[in-house]
């Protein structure tokens, strides 16, 4: 209504490209996020691979003796207590054991000495392979 055939098809040619503009940028951001989105796949496997490496480690950290003695603290409270009574019995069976040698009376000492080492042996043993 009051519009010239001219004027409507001006607008209606102006419309045109403002839909053909919107759509050419609509289509650029969605090969932005087609982009984004091979970078989130591609980060998404890193990130497992990771884990996983992660994982691997620390399953070799649970099966060496060694490295579990030096991780002690993050050890759970049964495993610290059980190293902790080995090397408290081998430090009294090392003393019981050098009283045998130094007070000349190997009968009052070595049973201890003997009991203590092994208790210890024990001890040790069950927190390296339990």
């Amino acid at each position: 209504p009051g519009m010239s055939e001219e004027e409507s098809a001006a607008a209606s040619a102006q419309r045109e490209e403002e839909i053909e503009a919107t759509m050419d940028q609509l289509s650029s951001y969605e090969k932005k996020v087609e982009l984004m989105m091979g970078r989130v796949e591609k980060e998404k496997t890193n990130v497992e691979k990771e884990v996983e490496n992660l994982r691997s480690l620390q399953q070799t950290i649970d099966k060496d003796p060694l490295l579990r003695l030096s991780n002690f603290s993050n050890q759970p409270l049964p495993k610290q207590a059980l190293l902790a009574a080995s090397l408290l019995a081998f430090i009294r069976g090392g003393g019981d054991a050098l009283s045998i040698v130094t007070s000349g009376d190997p009968g009052t000492y070595a049973t201890p000495a003997v009991a203590q080492l092994g208790f210890s042996l024990a001890a040790m043993s069950a927190y390296l392979f339990l």
